[in-house]
C-alpha cells in the first residue's frame, strides 16, 4: 500500500489510502504506518474505516478509536473522510435501525470541530439518488454538517452490478436495479450514472445550499470504459 501510494504520488496523482481500524496492532503499529505514508509519499489525506472484519487484530474496533489516538493530527494529516451509510450497516446496526451509526456521526462531527481537521463523509455506492438525499438532510437537521460525497459505479452492465451489489451489501437502493434485470435484454448492456448525478446535483436543503459535495465512481465496468464515459461527460457540461 505504501509502495502504491508512492508510485501513484510520483506520477502526479493524489492518495488517499485506506486505514482499517480492525487490522492495525496497536499505537506503535498506527505510527508506524502514518509515518511511512508521510515520509515516502507525502499522504495528507486518508479514508479511515473500521475494516469489515469480525475480530479486530488489536485495540481498535473502530474509525473513532483511530483518530482519538491524535496520531493523524501529530503526523500532519489534514483531510480525514469517514464511511457514511445511506441505507444502513449491518456491520454498525444488525437490527436495521441507525442508532449506533448516527452516535458515531455525531463523535464524528465533534471531532471535526474540536481537531481543525477537514472531515468529510464516503458512501458506499448506491443505485438511487433518494435514500442518500433523505439521509442527507436529515443529517443537517441533525447538525451534522460535514461535506458527503456519494459513491457511484461507473459505467458497468446491469448484471455485474447486480453482482457487485450483493457482495458488497448494497441496501434498499438495489432493488431498483432488480426491477430493470426482469428485461433479460436489458442485463447486458452498460449503466452509467449520468441520471444520479443530476439527481445528486439538484438535491438541495431549505436554504437551497447543495446536499451533496461530489462523487466518487467505482470503475466496476473497467478503467478503460470508465476513461471514455468520464470523457464523454466532461465535454458535455463543458459543451452545455
Amino acid at each position: 500500500m505504501i509502495g502504491t501510494a508512492r508510485d501513484l504520488r510520483d506520477r502526479g496523482l493524489v492518495p488517499v489510502p485506506h486505514v482499517p481500524a480492525r487490522l492495525i496492532r496497536d499505537r506503535p503499529h498506527l505510527d508506524d504506518l502514518l509515518s511511512a505514508y508521510r515520509a515516502e509519499a507525502d499522504v495528507s489525506s486518508a479514508l479511515v474505516i473500521a475494516g469489515g472484519v469480525a475480530a479486530p487484530a488489536g485495540a481498535f474496533a473502530s474509525s473513532m478509536d483511530l483518530v482519538a489516538t491524535g496520531l493523524f493530527n501529530k503526523l500532519g494529516f489534514t483531510g480525514i473522510a469517514f464511511a457514511g451509510h445511506p441505507e444502513g450497516s449491518r456491520d454498525i446496526d444488525p437490527g436495521g435501525v441507525t442508532a449506533q451509526a448516527d452516535e458515531a456521526l455525531r463523535w464524528k462531527q465533534d471531532w471535526r470541530n474540536r481537531s481543525g481537521v477537514d472531515a468529510s463523509l464516503l458512501t458506499q455506492f448506491l443505485f438511487s439518488s433518494t435514500p442518500v438525499l433523505d439521509w442527507a438532510r436529515r443529517l443537517r437537521s441533525a447538525g451534522v454538517d460535514m461535506p458527503i460525497t456519494t459513491g457511484l459505479a461507473g459505467p458497468t452492465r446491469l448484471a455485474d452490478l447486480i453482482r457487485y451489489g450483493i457482495s458488497c451489501g448494497v441496501g434498499p437502493s438495489l432493488v431498483i436495479l432488480q426491477r430493470r434485470a426482469l428485461d433479460l435484454r436489458k442485463l447486458m448492456r452498460p449503466i452509467t450514472p449520468d441520471e444520479l448525478i443530476a439527481e445528486l446535483a439538484a438535491g438541495v436543503d431549505q436554504a437551497g445550499a447543495p446536499l451533496i459535495a461530489g462523487v466518487h465512481i467505482f470503475p466496476f465496468g473497467g478503467l478503460s470504459d470508465f476513461l471514455d464515459w468520464r470523457t464523454k461527460a466532461t465535454l458535455a457540461v463543458t459543451t452545455e
